[in-house]
């Protein structure tokens, strides 16, 4: 099994859930950094996902209203806390995000 760490666009967004719908559980588990209580546990958490999981995966979409989760994609590219990570900016939710996921399941 794989590991993923759903990172990216917040705000009002639902790519997650989309995405979480379409992957196959018993081959891919995503980790979705979205938590209702941010604090300093959740934050911990995230960390440990975006260095350990096997996959990072950011998606920016049209409601990201800031720019931290370009900086975040750029922290981890320089720091090469892992060996693979994809990148997908979104107009709307589409097939080519599925394609990513069946390529490294």
């Amino acid at each position: 099994m794989i590991s993923v760490f759903l990172g990216g666009t917040c705000n009002q967004s639902t790519w997650r859930d989309e995405l979480l719908t379409m992957l196959d559980q018993d081959k891919v588990k995503a980790f979705n950094p979205v938590v209702d209580d941010w604090n300093e546990e959740a934050q911990i958490n995230e960390d440990w996902h975006k260095e350990n999981d096997d996959f990072c995966l950011y998606v920016l979409t049209p409601e990201m209203t800031g720019i931290y989760s370009i900086f975040e994609w750029l922290m981890i590219v320089i720091n090469v806390l892992i060996e693979q990570y994809f990148v997908y900016f979104q107009k709307e939710m589409e097939k080519p995000l599925v394609s990513v996921f069946k390529k490294i399941s």
